[in-house]
């Protein structure tokens, strides 16, 4: 992590990874993790906390490419939903 102090404002910016964040992140603790390959694409399902809660970090990987969304813990059950529902969808409309 680089820690930078902005000219006059005294405010610090830090980069962990090319990632900007105003604030150091507290140490993270990995929970469990699951890795799915699907065609050319891995996805590593990380459920992980920190002092803040825990949290679901999804990263992507395509080619050594990674893209994360990261989600609160609480919000787990909502997205499982949403997703079962557009897999019903999916499923139907190839049923068709």
């Amino acid at each position: 992590m680089v820690e930078l102090t902005l000219g006059g404002v005294g405010r610090k910016v830090y980069f962990e990874r090319g990632i900007q964040t105003m604030e150091p992140r507290g140490e993270e603790r990995t929970l469990r993790s699951e890795k799915v390959q699907i065609e050319r694409k891995t996805f590593f399902l990380d459920l992980k906390e920190n002092d803040r809660g825990r949290f679901l970090r999804i990263t992507e990987d395509v080619g050594g490419r990674r893209d994360r969304i990261i989600m609160p813990a609480t919000g787990m059950e909502d997205f499982a939903r949403a997703l079962d529902d557009l897999i019903v969808f999916e499923q139907e409309e190839l049923g068709r």
